[in-house]
């Protein structure tokens, strides 16, 4: 659902939380090509979340 609400131009603001851990490699975030995103916040969440803010570009 989301991936078609991207396509569609319906996603006003992404916001994503990272909880960095090394492990390896994980899922992509994005099932298709990655929209163009401009970053317009990055807020520190505690002291191991960091939330990023992206809006399309």
């Amino acid at each position: 659902m989301a991936h078609s609400l991207t396509e569609l131009g319906l996603v006003g603001e992404y916001r994503l939380y990272l909880h960095p851990i090394v492990l390896g490699h994980g899922k992509p975030f994005f099932a298709g090509p990655r929209p163009p995103l401009r970053l317009v916040a990055s807020d520190r969440i505690g002291e191991k979340v960091i939330r990023l803010t992206y809006v399309p570009a």
